[in-house]
């Protein structure tokens, strides 16, 4: 038991099962914020997404945000459903189509904040996003948000699915 248990949560870690996924989105802002969002859909969902370990080829898993100018961004989860604005996240070599749905400039509603970063001009912030969604539900949800600035934003969000 206890040997399946540390398999169990090696292969969590190390990303050892599942599809992974990218989406990026680069944003000019004038005085104006931002939300991007990764959403379960209401039916046929990933059994479970992954926002932290490591990729197939050792990438680390997360959202990484760089900004022009200082930034200060919002990470939260299970906000009431995104409706609008939809994106499409790209599968790695040899996934299939993500199940999940991405929603930038998104009109998520307000989730449970897990963390809130500040990150300084013509700088990098690797957000490691301790959330893994299962099931189906489009309250299951992780979303990153701008707070309003001039200045340029890019998101690049690595994640996986168990399909």
């Amino acid at each position: 038991m206890k040997t399946r248990l540390l398999l169990l949560a090696a292969l969590t870690a190390f990303g050892s099962f599942g599809q992974d996924y990218v989406l990026t989105r680069e944003i000019a802002l004038s005085a104006a914020a931002d939300a991007v969002t990764i959403q379960q859909p209401a039916s046929g969902a990933a059994r479970l997404v992954q926002f932290g370990g490591l990729t197939a080829t050792g990438e680390m898993r997360g959202a990484y945000i760089s900004c022009s100018a200082e930034c200060s961004v919002t990470l939260e989860h299970s906000g009431t459903a995104a409706t609008a604005t939809t994106a499409t996240p790209s599968p790695l070599p040899g996934a299939p189509a993500a199940k999940t749905t991405a929603f930038v400039a998104s009109n998520v509603g307000v989730g449970t904040v897990i963390g809130r970063y500040t990150i300084a001009a013509s700088s990098q912030h690797i957000v490691g996003i301790g959330v893994v969604l299962s099931g189906p539900g489009t309250g299951k949800n992780v979303t990153l948000r701008i707070a309003s600035m001039t200045g340029t934003v890019k998101y690049t969000w690595v994640y996986s699915e168990e399909q």
